[in-house]
């Protein structure tokens, strides 16, 4: 890859180029195994209320957060000065290339995934279930992972802090493509991470998951009609009616999205969102990838976000959705693809001496303005 081609530039090619290969290849395996492919992939699965509404907040906060900022802080030349100034630096069209390659690479990924993972459970089939709950109830001595887990963090109240965490996942993964969508302008960094966040989605989300396909403790009984988990999920019932009869608001949000998740599989629907996998883990394997991302701001939020992981990877296990082997294999092919991540960025923008660390974004944040072009190159 040519040096005279500019860092932006090779670094969108790149992420399309991946994402590319990942779309095609599903199209590939749709195509051999239903013979069709444009029913199989409505756009309107993906592009929903739901999702507007997450992009109109979004957008929404974003706006209000910087305009409040704006105004609060005094500038020589004026705040519409100001403005003006802020509006032309963010479309610049080296900067505003990378913010579309980002758009519509996690379209095409989000779109892409869901079909495949709704297809892993009729194609492949849940295979390795009774395999990975043996061997882990082997390995911990006669136990299963959740009994652990339910010894150490059984009351409600740590229930529902185990279920927050994991419902922050989402929110913390949103939060990620956002800024890396504001704050674009250290290529290397910014590369670095999505390209480790989208080969997390193809890697541990889909190939793993069709060659390691197996449903989770929640889904056991239902699939095999073995009731070995039958009291995880009678204690998760008994939990959440606990924490109902205090407050109706408070419940475990997971028992129905479990129950959603599985009409969908026996319906056939591909929504935003659907289908069943559970190993190995994509809720503990990005958790590592955002906090490998954290670290490249500052270590304290690094080492915040380790602790998440392993919040992530408790709560997976105690509300039914992973064994704890999910999570472990998750975390192995995780680390790779950080490595394979750092290598690949290195290459593509020749800048393999380079660190590849996010400070100039956080100052401008704090400065309520885009940031100056870094010394990257």
């Amino acid at each position: 890859m040519t040096t005279k081609v500019r860092p932006e530039l090779r670094a969108s090619i790149l992420l399309l180029c991946v994402v590319a290969i990942y779309f095609a290849s599903v199209f590939g395996f749709v195509a051999r195994h239903k013979g069709q492919f444009l029913t199989d992939f409505p756009p309107n699965g993906i592009i929903n209320q739901g999702l507007l509404a997450v992009w109109g907040a979004t957008i929404g906060v974003v706006s209000i957060v910087y305009l409040a900022r704006l105004v609060s802080m005094r500038h020589p030349s004026g705040v519409m000065r100001r403005l003006a100034e802020d509006f032309k630096a963010f479309c610049r069209p080296e900067i505003l290339a990378v913010r579309a390659t980002i758009f519509i690479s996690w379209f095409f990924l989000m779109w892409a995934f869901t079909i495949f993972k709704v297809m892993i459970g009729t194609v492949h089939t849940f295979t390795l279930d009774h395999g990975i709950a043996a061997f882990e109830h082997a390995l911990l001595f006669g136990r299963d992972a959740w009994q652990y887990t339910h010894y150490l963090f059984g009351s409600a109240p740590a229930t529902l802090l185990l279920q927050v965490s994991y419902n922050a996942w989402f929110a913390l993964m949103w939060a990620s493509i956002i800024f890396c969508l504001l704050f674009p302008d250290n290529v290397r960094a910014i590369l670095h991470y999505l390209l480790a966040f989208v080969l997390c989605w193809i890697i541990v989300g889909s190939l793993a998951a069709y060659f390691l396909a197996s449903a989770g403790p929640c889904y056991y009984e239902r699939l095999f009609g073995d009731a070995h988990f039958h009291p995880l999920m009678s204690r998760l019932q008994g939990i959440d009616h606990a924490l109902s009869s205090v407050l109706p608001a408070l419940q475990l949000t997971s028992l129905d999205v479990q129950e959603l998740l599985w009409d969908w599989h026996t319906g056939h629907h591909d929504n935003l969102g659907a289908g069943i996998s559970a190993m190995p883990s994509v809720h503990v394997g990005l958790a590592y990838i955002m906090a490998r991302g954290a670290f490249l701001m500052r270590p304290i939020y690094g080492r915040l976000m380790s602790i998440y992981v392993v919040l992530v990877w408790i709560a997976s296990v105690h509300l039914g959705w992973h064994y704890a082997l999910d999570g472990a294999v998750a975390l192995l092919l995780a680390v790779a693809i950080w490595k394979v991540s750092d290598w690949l960025t290195g290459f593509c923008l020749d800048v393999r001496s380079q660190p590849s660390r996010i400070l100039v974004p956080i100052a401008a944040f704090r400065a309520a303005a885009p940031v100056a072009r870094s010394s990257q190159d």
